[in-house]
């Protein structure tokens, strides 16, 4: 299994774009796997992703970014 390098954040002063983002943009933006992702989404704890087409799928990049933003700051 190949783990991606975690990306930088937008910055906080501009804010971020409702750009569609794809599986693998996702993955290297928040840094875990793919599997504890869909667990989270199960859970309600991740946003969903919305449905582009019949097989195409992608989550809103400021969706994504708030999530982020709402972690707590490790100790």
């Amino acid at each position: 299994m190949t783990i991606a390098t975690p990306i930088a954040l937008p910055q906080p002063a501009a804010p971020p774009s409702d750009r569609y983002l794809r599986l693998p943009q996702v993955l290297a933006m928040i840094g875990i796997s793919t599997r504890t992702l869909y667990r989270k989404m199960d859970d309600g704890t991740f946003p969903r992703q919305r449905a582009l087409g019949d097989n195409s799928v992608a989550w809103l990049e400021s969706e994504v970014v708030a999530w982020m933003r709402s972690r707590p700051v490790a100790k």
